[in-house]
């Protein structure tokens, strides 16, 4: 019984150690040039850090709740930086 509570214990310890860090700012335009409180703003920017040590960052209209952008971010040693932009090319009816 004590091995199964440490590995459970090990585990659990091992999965909140590579969980990922999230950062959302709010901002006033989609150009995110002023930042403001979260009752004011109309876009926010999502800054996810993932456990292999890429950012993921989403710009995101508030108000519509759909996301405009998404960029990509890595830093690999044998590549360099890698960055990404993702455009919705699905999205017609605008």
């Amino acid at each position: 019984m004590k091995r199964f509570t440490l590995t459970i214990l090990i585990l659990s310890i091992t999965t909140i150690c590579f969980g990922q860090t999230k950062e959302i700012k709010y901002f006033n335009n989609e150009w995110l040039q002023r930042e403001v409180s979260a009752e004011k703003g109309k876009f926010s920017q999502t800054i996810i850090q993932n456990a292999d040590g890429s950012l993921t960052t989403e710009i995101k209209n508030i108000k519509k709740d759909e996301i405009i952008k998404t960029y990509y971010e890595s830093n690999h040693s044998a590549i360099g930086t890698l960055k990404h932009l993702i455009f919705e090319f699905t999205n017609t009816s605008n």
